[in-house]
This record gives C-alpha cells, structure tokens and sequence, in this order.
C-alpha cells in the first residue's frame, strides 16, 4: 500500500510539531502530502524541506514573501497558498488520507 498521504494544519503548534515527529519516525507509514501554519514562517520551511508537500498555506498573507525566500534553494518547490484559502486547500487536499 505504501505511507499514507496526509496533510497538517497547524503544522508548526505543538500538535503539528508532534505529528510532524512521529511522521519523521514512520516514513514508511506516512507522508507529507500539505502543511498549513500561521506566521512561524521560519519552522515552516523547515518542515517544508524536510517533508516535501506538494501543498502550503501560511495564514499570514503578509509573510509569503518571507516563505518564498526562505525556500528559494528548493528544486521542487511546492504550491504556497496564502491565508484562509490556503488553509482550506490544506485540509481538503485531494490525496491526504481522511
């Protein structure tokens, strides 16, 4: 079957962070298909290449900027989806697992 897809909102507070954790101690179970924060723009794109979603929403319209540098060394870089559109499209990824 291979790791289920799953997407994360609220991927930087403390349940994303510990759901991120035990995602990182099961690649074969799990993977990261989208993730979703608020403002902690600096663990996101930590998680974001470590994870590698195809999808990403920051609630803060105002810090996209901020995530496209901070991911700019990125080869595949993944689709950035700012505010509440973003997080919906987070939650309602097509390939995450429900």
């Amino acid at each position: 079957d291979g790791p289920k897809p799953i997407s994360i909102v609220g991927s930087t507070g403390s349940i994303g962070t510990q759901t991120l954790d035990i995602v990182a101690e099961n690649p074969d179970k799990f993977r990261v298909v989208a993730l979703a924060a608020g403002s902690n723009v600096t663990l996101l794109a930590d998680q974001v290449k470590t994870f590698r979603p195809k999808l990403v929403a920051v609630r803060n319209e105002s810090l996209v900027e901020e995530l496209k540098d901070a991911l700019a060394d990125m080869d595949d870089k993944p689709e950035i989806i700012p505010g509440e559109q973003g997080i919906i499209e987070v939650a309602r990824h097509p390939d995450a697992v429900t």
